[in-house]
C-alpha cells in the first residue's frame, strides 16, 4: 500500500472495511531500466517516469501531477537512429507549453539521470532540476567548450542517488 508498504489484502479489507473495492496493481521498481524500439512512450515507462520526477522537469515549474503532461526526449529521437531510444533514461515530462519552449525557443535539456535534467536556456542560465527542486550550476567545458561537468551553487537539491 503506497505510503505504508506490503499489507495483505485481507488486512487492507479490515482496514478500508467489506465493502470497499480494491484495485490490486503490479509494484513498479523505480530502480531499473527500460527502453523500447518505437517513439512514443508507452503508459508503463511513462507511470514509471512520473513517479520518479513527480511532474514538469521545466526549470522552476510549479506543475506536478500528471495531467496535461508530454513525455518529451531530452536527446532527440531519430527515426533512423539505435535501436531502444523511448525508454527511462530518455523521458522528460513537461507541460505542453514549456515543451514547446524548450522545442522552439532555443532551450538546451540533457538528461543526467533517471530524475536529474541539466538545462540551458536561451540567454545562457545553467539550471539542474531533480524532484528536490532547482539550482543553478557553473558549467565546467572542455577544450572544445561542451559542457564535461557541473559545480552545483546548492548541492542539496542535487541528490547523487538519482545517477543512472
Amino acid at each position: 500500500m503506497e505510503d505504508h508498504g506490503p499489507v495483505l489484502v485481507s488486512e487492507l479489507r479490515d482496514l478500508l472495511g467489506p465493502d470497499r473495492d480494491i484495485t490490486l496493481q503490479p509494484v513498479i521498481d523505480l530502480n531499473t531500466i527500460e527502453a523500447v524500439n518505437s517513439y512514443e512512450h508507452p503508459a508503463r515507462i511513462a507511470r514509471r517516469t512520473l513517479l520518479r520526477t513527480h511532474g514538469d522537469v521545466f526549470p522552476h515549474s510549479t506543475s506536478r501531477g500528471t495531467k496535461r503532461l508530454d513525455l518529451d526526449h531530452p536527446t532527440p529521437y531519430q527515426p533512423d537512429g539505435p535501436p531502444g531510444q523511448t525508454g527511462d533514461h530518455n523521458a522528460a515530462p513537461l507541460t505542453r507549453r514549456h515543451h514547446r519552449a524548450k522545442t522552439h525557443t532555443g532551450y538546451q535539456l540533457h538528461q543526467l539521470a533517471l530524475a536529474a535534467y541539466r538545462w540551458i536556456t536561451p540567454h545562457g542560465l545553467c539550471r539542474i532540476v531533480t524532484p528536490h527542486g532547482t539550482t543553478t550550476f557553473e558549467p565546467i567545458r572542455g577544450p572544445d567548450h561542451t559542457i564535461i561537468g557541473e559545480i552545483y551553487t546548492d548541492a542539496r537539491l542535487v541528490d547523487l542517488d538519482l545517477v543512472a
